[in-house]
C-alpha cells in the first residue's frame, strides 16, 4: 500500500515480486548517479597480479534490494532474486564487452561472477559501483605462495598465516 500524504489517499498494488526487482534494475542507473554508489572494493592481490599478465577474479555484484540467502527467501522470491543476479551479471558482461577480459562462470543463486581481466577491464569494473561490490583473486586460500612453492599466483606470498 503507497500512501499519498498531500492527496490523504492510499493506493494498494498488486504486484509480482519478479516485476519489482525488474523495475528496480531498469531505474538503478538514474537512482545510481544521484545514490553516490561507493566505488568497488579492488583486492590489493589484483593489482599486483595484474602486473604479471591477466588475472582470474571473482566480481562479487550489487543487486537492487540486496542479497539474501536462499533459504530465508520463498520460491518465488527465489526466483526473483534469481532473475536480479542474471540480469546484473549481464549488464556487467555487456560493459566489459570492448576490454581485456574472458568471462567465466556465471553463479545463478549468489551475486558473483568469475572471469579473467587485463588492466583495461579493472579500469572499467572500477567505475560500476552500482553494478559491483568488490573485484577478488580467484585462487583457494593459501596458495599465493612464492615461485616454485605450487602457488597459484607466482611470486605473490600469501598471508602470513597460510606459510
Amino acid at each position: 500500500m503507497i500512501c499519498v500524504p498531500l492527496m490523504k489517499q492510499c493506493f494498494q498494488f498488486r504486484m509480482p515480486v519478479a516485476a519489482v526487482v525488474l523495475a528496480l534494475f531498469v531505474a538503478l542507473p538514474s537512482i545510481a548517479a544521484g545514490n553516490g554508489f561507493s566505488s568497488p572494493d579492488i583486492d590489493p592481490l589484483v593489482i599486483r597480479a595484474l602486473k604479471r599478465g591477466p588475472v582470474r577474479v571473482l566480481v562479487q555484484l550489487r543487486i537492487p534490494g540486496g542479497y539474501r540467502r536462499e533459504a530465508r527467501l520463498s520460491p518465488e522470491a527465489q526466483r526473483a532474486q534469481r532473475s536480479a543476479i542474471g540480469l546484473v551479471q549481464e549488464k556487467v558482461l555487456d560493459l566489459l564487452k570492448d576490454t581485456d577480459f574472458r568471462p567465466g562462470r556465471m553463479f545463478s543463486s549468489v551475486p558473483s561472477m568469475s572471469m579473467e581481466i587485463g588492466p583495461l577491464a579493472l579500469s572499467v569494473l572500477e567505475g560500476l559501483g552500482e553494478y559491483v561490490k568488490a573485484v577478488r583473486i580467484d585462487a583457494p586460500l593459501g596458495l599465493h605462495e612464492g615461485p616454485g612453492q605450487g602457488g597459484v599466483i607466482p611470486g605473490i606470498p600469501g598471508p602470513k598465516g597460510n606459510r
